[in-house]
Parts: C-alpha cells; sequence; structure tokens
C-alpha cells in the first residue's frame, strides 16, 4: 500500500460517513457494512486528485447538505462529487436490496410517467436550490 491509500491516511472514517450519507441522499436507506466496505475499496481505484482537496465533500457530509441538488448545479465543477455519487449507484446496482431502484417486476407503466413529469417539474427547482447552497457555503 501507498501513501496516498485511504485506509492509510486516515480517511476511512470519512469515507464511511460519506457512504452512508450518499446512499441516503439517493436511496433513502443506510447501506450494509458491506456496502460501505466496497465504496471504501472503491476508493483505491479512483483518481488520486479526486482525493486530495476533500474540502467541498467533506463540508456537504458534515453540513447534510443536499448532494443531489449540488451535484445537478455543478456537474463539471465537482468532479468529485459526481464521481462519488456515480460509484454509490454502481454499488447499489450490483447489491441486493437495491433492485427496485433499478428494474420492475411488473408492468408500471402509467406510474413511471407520472415520476418522469414530477421529475420534470422539479429539475429546475433542484437546479436552482443546488446553485444556492453551492454559493451560499462556498463550495467551488
Amino acid at each position: 500500500m501507498n501513501d496516498d491509500d485511504p485506509m492509510e491516511s486516515g480517511l476511512l472514517d470519512e469515507l464511511r460517513e460519506e457512504a452512508s450519507y450518499f446512499c441516503g441522499c439517493l436511496f433513502g436507506r443506510t447501506p450494509s457494512v458491506d456496502f460501505v466496505a466496497a465504496y471504501v475499496l472503491a476508493h483505491e481505484k479512483l483518481p488520486k486528485n479526486l482525493l486530495r482537496d476533500r474540502s467541498a465533500i467533506t463540508k456537504i457530509v458534515q453540513l447534510k447538505l443536499d448532494a443531489i441538488a449540488i451535484e445537478f448545479a455543478s456537474r463539471q465543477k465537482l468532479a468529485a462529487l459526481n464521481l462519488k455519487l456515480l460509484l454509490i449507484c454502481y454499488l447499489a446496482e450490483n447489491s441486493p436490496g437495491y433492485e427496485n431502484n433499478f428494474v420492475l417486476k411488473k408492468d408500471e407503466r402509467l406510474k413511471a410517467f407520472f415520476t418522469l413529469l414530477r421529475i420534470a417539474f422539479e429539475t429546475p427547482y433542484l437546479y436552482f436550490k443546488g446553485q444556492f447552497i453551492v454559493k451560499k457555503h462556498g463550495l467551488i
């Protein structure tokens, strides 16, 4: 292991807290111990430059800010947040208990249509909320 290894550099607790918070933001649930362990281990493969400047990510997690709104509003500028939320989605997609978030088990086209309609109306709100949070907390 090298000096940039998250488990050797004291980031283990921060990464565990991130996994729990981001999973809650995206899926409304607390991740399993195995899920959190996979999140921490995946950081060994992430580009090391994403782990260097942790101030924005740490602030988002500590203050329990709306990570989804922030990511949507600052997708290009906070690449680390984007990558971490994608990582949570990838891990969830392959974890037991999350399949209902990715696969319809019966024909629910009407429900899907109204979900998409709701999201279309929520999108501008989410964008402006994210812009406000980013500016208020100086995340960029």
